[in-house]
């Protein structure tokens, strides 16, 4: 996403990698060309605040969010003929700045330099109030630094290819890793249910995202990361005031619905058994976190989880936004305290102690991961995926963090084969959809098919909106193997309503045999402040795409019904953006439809097989 890419700029421009010409893969002269001018224009900027008409156009260019990549002729805007090809601006922007950036820190230029220059391309590039660019960047800069003075062998070839994902060059090597994994009985057809009975019921809440800087009446239109904030003053445009409840737009939530989502989960479903929280309680106030705010925020929601559903399990994992500055996941190495994540594990390990045992406790401690068995015969293990996030910076430092973890996943869910115990997982990104670096991908898609038949199911955070993933055997993409569930979000950032789910399980296999999603809309809900919103069933899975089961097998066959039927497709679409206004009024056509379906099935990522496969005979604009 362009935020990212922002991030990119702001964080890691500020020092990360240098490039010579053996360095940069360049495939021709013209892009040779296009990166060496940017270069130098961007060194008179750093250099002497000059900026060219070269040097803004480039930088229009990247403002202009676009994903596609434009002409460029020996340094000029665009081309307007002869042999010029094209290529991606950002990628070559991202080589040269980080490469003149990193030159400066090698050539012994002080941290605040490089802070000052990075938040002065911050400001270049976006609208961002000064104490936005001001406030990302400083945090993030200690981690920055230190990564680059302690791996002088890294280039911005590396480092773009990795954060960009294929649109800049293949990862380097030095990322890759394999796993020592079992050897696997081969997989012959698709996974199917061998039981259907609802014996268990499970809640599932993800991504809270508690703003307790949101002020009602506040600017929700704002140029920040993160609208209706305190320090954003009162707009003047009465539809761009923050509701009582939330608003569309990039804002999070206030505490009122914090407190009225799960209070109001509990009056509905008394009978819940199991909670599981799949991430992200921080609000996108990025540039003015801090580790005592993020304890306080992930405090006061425990309490509440605690008061409200009593002696109710509630297993939780961490989202990439719990760490300070998000994202940033150091390795187990680093314990000197401006840099470590060892606050965040041993605090997660002092709120979790009342749901988790002392030897699930300990892998907390250590990287903020554990696995229990939750009731005879049901294994649960929770991830701390967010390691293999892009935007981790720690990656270019170790992936030994990311590495062993997966290996530890491997090694237990290999004993609870042996044990005939059943799995479900929580981790917090999805695996196929391009935040992972795609080493990770790969490996643990390579798990899921190893132990497919004793994994139950998967639940997921991250994304925000109500989705499913169908796994497909990697060597016969005709197999559907595994589900991981989405929880969608309590927050409405961006453009979304609240929602909730909830999963009925049988006892002995623990498949997830039907799943409803529970929401409020928001544009409701902000009329009347002094009402509880009205929450509702948005839909019961089976009843609502008329199948009978949630096995692997069911979903796939669902799946290319879906693929040649716009009504089922629409109806999808609605279900995963949780009737949103926004999104209802703005629509989504075939192409959209398309891509949604697609993104159901992409495991691993770039792998784009089976979604290639239900496309060709999908429905198509003339039909009736």
């Amino acid at each position: 996403m362009f935020y990212g890419f922002l991030l990119l700029i702001f964080f890691v421009s500020s020092s990360l990698c240098s490039t010579t010409n053996s360095e940069q893969m360049l495939e021709n002269d013209e892009e040779r060309a296009f990166m060496e001018m940017f270069a130098r224009e961007f060194e008179n900027f750093a250099e002497y605040g000059y900026r060219s008409d070269k040097f803004n156009r480039v930088v229009k260019e990247i403002k202009s969010e676009k994903t596609t990549s434009r002409k460029f002729k020996n340094g000029n805007d665009e081309s307007s003929g002869g042999s010029s090809r094209t290529f991606s601006a950002k990628c070559l922007v991202c080589r040269a700045g980080l490469g003149y950036l990193l030159m400066r820190r090698r050539l012994g230029d002080s941290q605040a330099n490089i802070e000052r220059t990075a938040i002065a391309v911050c400001k270049i590039l976006t609208s961002y109030p000064d104490e936005v660019c001001s406030g990302i960047v400083r945090i993030n800069m200690d981690s920055v630094i230190y990564i680059i003075d302690s791996r002088p062998e890294l280039s911005s070839t590396t480092v773009c290819a990795l954060i960009m994902q294929g649109e800049c060059g293949a990862l380097d090597k030095s990322l890759d890793f394999e796993l020592t994994i079992s050897p696997a009985t081969p997989i012959k057809q698709s996974k199917s249910m061998t039981k259907n009975e609802n014996k268990i019921k499970v809640l599932h809440i993800s991504d809270i995202h508690y703003d307790p800087n949101y002020l009602v009446g506040g600017n929700a239109n704002c140029n920040s990361p993160c609208c209706c904030r305190i320090k954003q003053g009162v707009p003047k445009n009465e539809t761009d005031k923050a509701g009582y409840f939330g608003s569309y737009g990039d804002c999070d939530i206030p505490w009122q619905t914090v407190e009225n989502s799960i209070k109001s989960a509990k009056a509905q479903h008394p009978d819940v058994e199991i909670i599981y929280y799949t991430g992200d309680f921080i609000d996108h106030g990025v540039w003015e976190t801090s580790i005592e705010g993020n304890i306080g925020s992930m405090k006061k929601i425990y309490e509440l989880f605690k008061k409200v559903f009593k002696n109710i399990p509630v297993y939780s994992i961490l989202g990439n936004h719990e760490a300070q500055p998000m994202n940033v996941f150091a390795p187990t190495v680093i314990n000197q305290e401006k840099l470590s994540s060892y606050w965040l594990y041993n605090y997660s390990a002092s709120a979790w102690s009342d749901w988790l045992p002392s030897e699930a406790l300990n892998t907390v401690r250590e990287g903020g991961y554990y696995t229990l068995l939750i009731r005879p015969g049901l294994r649960l293990i929770g991830l701390n995926n967010n390691h293999c996030y892009k935007y981790n910076w720690w990656l270019f430092y170790s992936i030994n963090d990311v590495s062993n973890q997966l290996q530890w996943l491997h090694d237990t869910l290999l004993l609870a084969e042996k044990d005939n115990e059943k799995v479900h997982m929580l981790v917090h990104i999805a695996s196929g959809e391009g935040s992972c670096f795609s080493f990770w991908s790969r490996e643990y898609r390579r798990i899921i098919e190893k132990f497919h038949n004793i994994i139950s199911a998967q639940f997921n955070g991250h994304s925000h909106v109500d989705e499913f993933n169908v796994f497909y055997d990697s060597k016969n993409i005709t197999n559907a193997i595994n589900v991981a569930w989405n929880g969608g979000s309590v927050t409405t950032f961006s453009d979304l309503n609240p929602n909730y789910n909830v999963y009925w399980i049988d006892d002995e296999i623990f498949q997830v045999n039907e799943v409803e999603s529970w929401i409020f809309n928001l544009t409701e809900a902000n009329l009347t402040p002094n009402q509880s919103p009205r929450w509702y069933k948005q839909y019961s899975f089976k009843e609502s795409f008329n199948i009978q089961d949630l096995s692997p097998a069911s979903l796939d066959n669902l799946l290319k019904a879906m693929s040649q039927d716009r009504k089922l497709a629409r109806n999808y679409f609605r279900y995963k953006i949780k009737d949103a206004d926004p999104f209802l009024k703005k629509g989504c056509q075939d192409n959209c439809l398309k891509n949604h379906i697609c993104e159901i099935v992409i495991n691993e990522f770039n792998d784009k097989r089976k979604c290639n496969e239900l496309m060709k005979n999908s429905f198509t604009s003339n039909d009736v």
